[in-house]
């Protein structure tokens, strides 16, 4: 059976700044080390000169509950035209003014892990416009739209807005947004205002979700968003540690939300990434939980959780996933069937690594060992 989206999150959701890129992994079927050798053929090394780069500080970090050296990527955007991009704030990574208008506003922020499940981020927004609590059911029936290449979940709501402070602002409010899973993390992009005005600038809306990403936008861009001047500074060029390709995996071009991507040779849909976290990127328990959801099995109990192989990785404890299953990612329906996800997640000072492959459970199983061989020649 499908995880629900809908199960309150087993840990506190901790206020984390939007992920950095994790890492594709896999699990082996045992936790020894492997007799196979590997041609070598391509080796990334840090750069010399000290520790990694501080990639910026995190909303969590401003408010003590994280590492200072937590790091966080620079979000960028198009600013819609008649928008005036707002400083970064507290709970916030990005913000606009919607159209000149005082009672209307448009904010993108992230969480980690989880951010506390659908249903409770849901049910926030409908306490801020003054609505009651919605059911399971209603939240399973939200329609999607693709974002950041995801299928994200887009909610409509009217009512009186009083945001998260409890007085009443804005009566005959919308309120128009989207929830989008990312790995480790969750970002949320929102735009409350007069009804107005909210459905005046819907399209706006939805083309400034489309332009977020990573990374510096162009210097051409009149329209670039807050963050844009120091996003260079802030997107990770390279792991802050080395590893060993194995022979016959391609390096893929650049994706969102991760450090590097592999196909390996003779597959059809299969591919490996890593993605470096910010803090504890939702922590070991909730990932592998997360990464069993995607195939449709149940959340592992912390009993059974605890019998998962582990093998040491940059000096620390790295927990090895291995499950079969339907491949549905983050998509709530279709998928593909006969599919196998490999995991690795490790948690570091300040930094959570993860390491997935996913693919047609035949290919995978034929990379088990580099993908083991993979995880463990990370070195500093």
């Amino acid at each position: 059976m499908r995880r629900s989206s809908l199960r309150p999150s087993r840990s506190r959701p901790r206020i984390a700044a939007a992920c950095i890129v994790a890492v594709a992994a896999a699990v082996v079927g045992g936790c020894g080390a492997s007799d196979s050798s590997y041609e070598v053929t391509d080796v990334r090394e840090r750069p010399d000169g000290g520790p990694p780069p501080r990639l910026g500080a995190s909303p969590a970090s401003r408010f003590g509950a994280e590492d200072a050296d937590a790091a966080r990527p620079g979000w960028t955007a198009a600013t819609p035209q008649g928008w005036t991009p707002l400083p970064p704030a507290p709970m916030r990574e990005l913000g606009w003014r919607v159209a000149g208008d005082p009672k209307a506003d448009c904010t993108f922020s992230t969480l980690g892990g989880t951010g506390g499940g659908l249903a409770a981020n849901v049910n926030r927004w409908r306490k801020q416009m003054s609505l009651a609590d919605t059911t399971p059911e209603e939240v399973a029936a939200l329609p999607t739209r693709t974002w950041m290449g995801r299928p994200a979940r887009v909610v409509e709501l009217a009512g009186t807005f009083v945001g998260m402070g409890g007085n009443a602002s804005v009566e005959g409010a919308k309120l128009l947004g989207l929830v989008l899973e990312l790995p480790a993390a969750t970002a949320f992009l929102k735009m409350t205002g007069p009804a107005a005005v909210v459905d005046a600038e819907r399209e706006r809306f939805f083309s400034l979700a489309d332009s977020l990403k990573m990374g510096a936008a162009p210097a051409s861009d009149p329209h670039a968003g807050v963050g844009a001047r120091d996003a260079a500074a802030s997107a990770p060029a390279k792991a802050p540690f080395a590893w060993t390709v194995p022979a016959g995996w391609k390096e893929q071009g650049p994706r969102d939300m991760r450090v590097a991507t592999w196909a390996p040779e003779g597959t059809t849909k299969t591919e490996v990434y890593v993605t470096v976290l910010a803090g504890t990127g939702g922590g070991a328990f909730a990932n592998v939980n997360r990464w069993r959801g995607q195939v449709g099995l149940d959340d592992l109990t912390s009993e059974a959780f605890e019998q998962l192989p582990r093998a040491k990785v940059l000096g620390v404890d790295a927990v090895f996933v291995e499950v079969e299953g339907t491949f549905k990612g983050m998509a709530e329906s279709g998928g593909d069937a006969g599919s196998m996800l490999l995991g690795m997640f490790l948690q570091r000072p300040g930094r959570a690594v993860t390491v997935k492959m996913t693919g047609p459970a035949e290919e995978v199983r034929r990379e088990r060992e580099r993908f083991r061989a993979f995880c463990e020649s990370f070195h500093e």
